[in-house]
């Protein structure tokens, strides 16, 4: 489950980041289909026409419900082929950008839900506009929505300074369930307004 304050957060942040300000690894969902009894989400990888990938850049999709370990697979379709010059990890906590500028500290990264990451590998530099990239991966969940979040870190073209980006896309959700912190909230407003009736009736008889 995401959390609530976080994705709220990173709602303002991709609100108030322009184009001048960002250097883009850009992750787009595709499509999904049926794979026995998984599913399969298609995506694209692609380097903006602002930025380049050096050695050691990378982008994060964080938090992807039921990703099924080691099932992630290049598809050779794009304009550039499979996942060509980038090496895929999975872990619990993603890399995430660590330079201060306005992504830092608010990436809503569950720890117990698996990310994928994008690693630029030593090979070449990626001078944009590259891509797409193209890659799947299995979920045993076969609804797609849900807001996947990603972020990386790159080379801006423009300003020659190592730059963040945030953006979302979708993906495999499971059945939203309120987190414990909302539906104690609403109970404790529920019974603020129970007693409020109570106190209205009871200024009303007097």
């Amino acid at each position: 489950m995401r959390n609530l304050r976080g994705l709220g957060a990173v709602a303002v942040v991709l609100l108030g980041m322009n184009s001048a300000s960002r250097a883009d690894l850009v992750i787009d969902f595709q499509s999904m289909v049926a794979e026995g009894s998984h599913f399969r989400y298609f995506y694209t990888l692609r380097v903006s026409n602002t930025q380049s990938a050096r050695p050691g850049d990378f982008v994060t999709l964080y938090d992807i419900d039921g990703l099924i370990a080691n099932s992630v697979t290049p598809d050779p379709v794009g304009a550039s082929g499979g996942l060509s010059g980038f090496d895929v990890t999975e872990n619990l906590m993603g890399s995430t950008p660590t330079i201060p500028l306005p992504l830092s500290g608010i990436v809503p990264d569950s720890g117990w839900i698996l990310n994928l990451t994008f690693t630029k590998n030593p090979d070449d530099t990626l001078i944009g506009p590259v891509g797409p990239y193209t890659f799947s991966f299995l979920s045993t969940f076969g609804v797609v929505g849900d807001i996947d979040l990603y972020a990386g870190q790159a080379l801006n073209n423009v300003t020659s300074l190592t730059a963040e980006n945030i953006g979302q896309t979708q993906g495999p959700t499971r059945a939203a369930v309120p987190e414990a912190s909302v539906t104690a909230m609403m109970g404790i407003v529920g019974l603020m307004g129970l007693g409020y009736r109570k106190l209205s009736r009871g200024r009303k008889a007097a």
